[in-house]
């Protein structure tokens, strides 16, 4: 799997492929378990007795459940143990818009099939869908 930005490969045209990203760009985006570890002990994160730095939940919609747990694979792989919550379709949508997720909320996996804009109005404060909890300028919000 190769990484993308909001805009999928499926939407040609307006997207950059990876191919295309500085090259600065491609290395954070680039898997580097060996980085990842040098990262989390910097960081004050050491593996315990039992391998593990942290157990953190990750709360992820239920469209692609084999997705997310090879992304909680390869978090394993660097001594964290991501438990994965797949709360029921219906609820998921509240819960991202009111922040009542675990450590960690994903929807990346259906980002592909976005219209080529659509992403770009998730992220301000006020967006009824902003998992990431961005806080936008109230100059920029109110455009």
């Amino acid at each position: 799997m190769q990484p993308q930005g909001l805009i999928g490969e499926a939407l040609v045209g307006y997207n950059t492929p990876f191919e295309e990203w500085p090259e600065e760009v491609k290395k954070a985006y680039t898997y580097d378990p060996e980085g990842a570890e040098k990262l989390l002990d910097e960081a004050g994160y050491p593996r315990g007795a039992d391998g593990i730095r942290l157990t953190p939940t990750m709360t992820a919609f239920e469209f692609a459940i084999d997705y997310f747990e090879l992304v909680a694979g390869y978090w394993k792989e660097i001594g964290v143990d991501v438990d994965v919550s797949i709360p029921p379709a219906g609820a998921y949508g509240g819960m991202v818009r009111e922040a009542q997720y675990g450590d960690m909320v994903s929807w990346a996996a259906a980002v592909q099939y976005l219209a080529p804009v659509e992403p770009i109005g998730y992220y301000y404060s006020g967006s009824s869908w902003n998992p990431p909890r961005v806080r936008t300028p109230k100059a920029v919000a109110n455009r």
